[in-house]
């Protein structure tokens, strides 16, 4: 295929500058062994070992660093290319293998992940955004059935602000998080809310049918259970903000981002057997690399300054 890398070049490539390395290190030992035998034909001979040894070791200082240069030339190519063309799939991967873990089965992560690309085509936000969002609310113990409402009314909170952005989000699943980790709510959560635009007190306020400063004395003295509040906090938010992420998702930048993602998706499943064939590669160069190229080139260092 064209523009891929060959694996086998690479090696050559690199059992060629090993050896050349090797080589290099056997002038060394040759110099050094010269200033015996002259040293002990005449006291001049000394200086003219030394310079014999010292010419050895400036060459081979040359060829350690230009072994080490062309294959540190080589690896970043490699990794530059590989990581230009097949990121997303790598990514994807990862995504994938963290929601198998979360949610117990390859059939569970990839019918979830199917449903955040549906997802995400209808707000402003990006699936990886979405795709990490709900999978620090699954580590959270959130059930999955319960993050999707929460995604999409903090989503439409913070459409609603102007606020849609993927720090932000983050910012307030991390918010949701805390509170589902405490027993209760705590004042410093609901702060955090406030402090992005979304005036926690006050949906509590109009979901308890209290004044603010009571729900405030509430939440201090611990009196809010927190899957209450959680669930109060969500339809408060739904309430005043319903809709956001759709009117954001059809503006110019929320059209952009649907774009993304489409085009992510088409890549992937393009570039999907070259992503495979580079990962076996990768097994197999690690699998030669930890069980012949650096023991092999050991042993041989070590034999010639035995």
């Amino acid at each position: 295929m064209a523009g891929t890398v060959d694996v086998g070049t690479l090696l050559v490539k690199y059992n060629a500058d090993t050896g050349a390395l090797t080589a290099a290190s056997s002038q060394v030992k040759s110099a050094i062994s010269s200033i015996s035998e002259t040293a002990q034909s005449s006291g001049g001979g000394v200086l003219s070992g030394f310079g014999k040894m010292i010419s050895g070791a400036v060459d081979f200082g040359a060829k350690v660093g230009q072994t080490i240069f062309g294959i540190r030339s080589l690896a970043q190519s490699a990794i530059s290319l590989g990581s230009a063309l097949l990121e997303p799939n790598a990514s994807m991967e990862q995504t994938t293998v963290a929601f198998k873990q979360l949610l117990g089965s390859s059939s569970a992560a990839t019918a979830e992940l199917k449903d955040l690309q549906s997802f995400a085509a209808l707000t402003p936000f990006e699936f990886p955004e979405l795709a990490d969002s709900t999978q620090k609310l699954l580590a959270f113990q959130y059930p999955l059935k319960e993050t999707k409402p929460l995604l999409t009314a903090i989503g439409d909170a913070l459409s609603g602000l102007g606020e849609n952005t993927a720090a932000k989000l983050d910012q307030v699943v991390s918010v949701f998080g805390q509170m589902k980790s405490s027993a209760h709510l705590m004042t410093g959560d609901v702060m955090q809310l406030t402090s992005v635009g979304i005036n926690g007190f006050q949906i509590l306020a109009d979901q308890m049918h209290k004044p603010v400063s009571v729900i405030k004395d509430m939440i201090s003295s611990g009196l809010i259970p927190a899957g209450q509040g959680i669930e109060m906090l969500r339809k408060g938010m739904e309430k005043t903000f319903g809709g956001g992420m759709q009117a954001q998702s059809l503006t110019f930048n929320g059209l952009l981002s649907t774009f993304k993602d489409n085009i992510g998706a088409a890549w992937r499943t393009t570039s999907g057997p070259l992503f495979d064939a580079a990962k076996q590669g990768l097994i197999q160069n690690r699998q030669f690399g930890v069980k012949q190229a650096i023991p092999g080139f050991r042993t041989k260092y070590r034999q010639e300054y035995r």
